[in-house]
């Protein structure tokens, strides 16, 4: 076979693929929606109801309360439930308004449990992810929803596994210092540390972690993070890591869960025979992080493998497949989500050696640049609002008449997009396009996207391999995209293409 018609089969398989995929999603979608918009319907009003009844009784607090808790869905943005938030609320139901609070919230969750399987029946893999996520938010008890999340229970409480092996050996998780024995927890609070069977001062334990080979270790469920800033330090990125994790495998959940396993999960409940699903066990590969004390030191440790290192602000190689970062005022969070979500692609599953060397690379920025937009609420994450993350920026660069037509993108070699004269402007057009492809037409481009980060990843894809997914050809989508920036904006750019 020659060289095109290798590539001209690819190019027709991911096609065909994506076409029979895309073809399931649109016949479900008006379903799905329809069931949504029913249920948020109902559940806004009886909020309403609930709320006024406070107010006639001069519970203002609880009213405002009951009106901030429903978020609206929309289809410009991914929402991230907090479950642990959600499960304060509530143990609180201890009086008249959060009794029937809690009563509205569990009704809610078994309505979103079943559209959760419709929409896994319909193929709509995205949606019945994140309905599960919504079901534990409105009812953190829902013990089905929890065990295909892969939830332990430990007691009263609720835990992934890594989290609850700690809780059964009689640890607390502390938002200063990780995970530590509940009788260490006062003595920690009042400066002192446990160095192996003895006690130490805050002091003495920093000079014992000054060097990075003896840094301290903060293990949480996904990730590992070796600082010689602080313990303080360490915890705290950490938990944002844990942030992005839970909102990169909603977003990515149609790259990263496997057709076999995404039916296990969902299989009928009263067809043991079929449901072979086992919840995830505890990982014992997690996603290994380094955080230097300071950048001066970030670069010394890194130049040598990484001679550019200076020019950076994080780094992930996935050669040593560790995410390299430093503490102080100079880092950026912007940096750590992107080389992160670098990370979880690339180990999340079996990869090629080095996805998007010769074609592709911008798509693969593209997502890296998308996970920058993740927004911290109360209560709740977002992904991809409009005002965040570099998504104003790719909005400035096509008011600027500054656009690389996307089949000149999907050519570039990793070499040649690092080299282009105007990379900020094209990893800013980068974000703009990935926001349009997750989000433009209620997630038209979508899946196909997902397909082609697959195809990537492993090794699969040619320059054409995204077109051919969407069904369209790059100049197409070139005029698409600029629609979709100029409906931000209200149409007030001229044409960039």
């Amino acid at each position: 076979m020659t060289r095109r018609a290798g590539i001209s089969a690819a190019r027709l398989f991911v096609a065909l693929l994506t076409l029979v995929l895309c073809a399931q999603h649109a016949a479900a979608f008006d379903e799905i929606e329809d069931a949504l918009r029913a249920s948020d319907a109902e559940f806004r009003d009886e909020l309403a109801a609930l709320a006024e009844q406070c107010r006639a009784v001069g519970e203002l607090d609880a009213a405002k309360k009951l009106a901030a808790w429903h978020v609206e869905r929309s289809h410009s943005r991914f929402v991230v439930f907090d479950i642990d938030d959600a499960a304060q609320w509530a143990d609180a139901a201890t009086d008249s308004w959060q009794a029937k609070f809690v009563a509205l919230r569990t009704v809610r969750a078994a309505r979103l449990f079943d559209i959760a399987h419709k929409a896994a029946k319909l193929k709509r893999r995205s949606e019945a992810y994140a309905l599960l996520w919504e079901t534990l938010r409105e009812d953190p008890q829902h013990a089905e929803a929890r065990r295909m999340l892969g939830f332990e229970r430990v007691g009263d409480r609720w835990a992934l596994p890594f989290a609850a092996k700690q809780l059964r050996i009689g640890r607390v998780w502390h938002k200063q210092f990780g995970w530590i024995a509940a009788e260490d927890v006062a003595r920690y609070e009042q400066g002192e540390r446990k160095s192996g069977d003895r006690w130490v001062s805050a002091e003495q334990d920093a000079r014992r972690h000054r060097e990075i080979r003896n840094g301290w270790r903060v293990e949480t469920e996904h990730f590992v993070v070796t600082t010689n800033h602080s313990l303080e330090e360490g915890v705290r990125l950490a938990t944002e890591l844990e942030r992005l994790h839970r909102a990169w495998r909603l977003v990515f959940v149609d790259y990263w869960m496997a057709d076999g396993e995404f039916e296990k999960l969902f299989a009928p409940a009263d067809k043991p025979e079929k449901s072979a699903f086992v919840p995830p066990p505890e990982r014992k590969n997690r996603h290994r992080v380094t955080c230097y004390r300071d950048r001066e030191e970030y670069v010394r440790a890194l130049q040598t493998a990484q001679p550019r290192v200076a020019m950076s602000l994080g780094v992930y190689l996935d050669n040593g497949r560790c995410a390299y970062f430093f503490a102080g005022d100079e880092q950026h969070p912007a940096t750590v989500l992107h080389e992160a979500t670098h990370q979880l692609f690339k180990e999340s599953k079996a990869t090629t050696k080095q996805p998007g060397t010769r074609h592709g690379m911008w798509l693969i920025e593209a997502a890296a640049c998308y996970m920058e937009s993740l927004r911290p609420y109360d209560g709740y994450d977002t992904v991809g609002e409009r005002d965040a993350g570099r998504f104003p920026a790719a909005v400035e660069k096509i008011t600027e008449q500054f656009y690389v037509p996307l089949a000149e993108l999907a050519a570039m070699s990793s070499d040649d997009l690092q080299r282009h004269r105007d990379v900020a402007k094209v990893y800013s057009q980068a974000a703009g396009a990935m926001t349009f492809l997750l989000h433009a037409d209620e997630g038209r481009y979508r899946l196909p996207a997902m397909v082609t980060l697959d195809a990537l990843y492993q090794g699969r894809a040619v320059p054409g391999t995204l077109a051919a997914a969407c069904d369209k050809t790059y100049e197409e989508l070139d005029t698409a995209y600029v629609e979709f920036i100029k409906a931000q904006t209200n149409g007030r750019i001229k044409n960039a293409e």
